[in-house]
């Protein structure tokens, strides 16, 4: 039933008013975003404290950052709070390698292209789950790739990776997407 709601959620918020289609677009990714992390489980060792909260990390320039708090205010999963870290592409405020790994989702956008791999890397081996609207995320190694053909929301997602990193996917969430063979960062 979740699920269900989930999609008629996407469907009628992709298909209200044209407006706006890029904010629009953003509102669905990071609604998208929020429905991945009710979705996934985390080992136990991802968290410090019993009540720590659930990182969502967002790397370079990119108009989802503002998006993702307004989207994520108030909410939780499960007990734990969601706190939102956005990280510089260049210069101060550069994520350090060790900075990403506390991440628990890590959003990578598209305009991170040369620098996705390298992002990827810095997480691999770490219960990070990897998520990017980057064409071809998968193949390098990332766990959830991200489209909007046709203005509806699809979605590939490399589950080897994502078991790599000791992540457990909801069997109904994997259904809704589409599987693909990439590869599997540090492997």
């Amino acid at each position: 039933m979740c699920l269900a709601l989930l999609l008629l959620g996407f469907a009628l918020c992709v298909g209200a008013g044209r407006g706006d289609d890029a904010l629009l677009a953003i509102k669905v990714k990071a609604a998208a975003l929020l429905n991945f992390v009710r979705f996934t489980e985390w080992p136990d060792r991802s968290f410090a404290k019993p009540d720590a909260p659930l990182v969502i990390g967002v790397v370079g320039d990119d108009p989802i950052g503002p998006v993702l708090e307004k989207t994520f205010e108030g909410k939780t999963v499960g007990a734990r709070a969601i706190r939102i870290v956005r990280f510089a592409a260049t210069g101060p405020g550069k994520a350090t390698a060790a900075q990403l790994r506390e991440c628990h989702l890590l959003f990578v956008p598209k305009s991170e292209n040369a620098r996705i791999k390298e992002h990827i890397e810095a997480v691999a081996g770490n219960a990070t789950l990897t998520v990017s609207d980057a064409e071809g995320f998968c193949a390098l190694g990332g766990m959830i790739e991200l489209g909007m053909p046709d203005g509806k929301l699809k979605f590939s997602i490399n589950r080897k990776a994502a078991e790599a990193a000791g992540l457990k996917l909801s069997a109904k969430f994997l259904q809704l997407g589409t599987i693909v063979e990439g590869k599997v960062p540090g492997a």
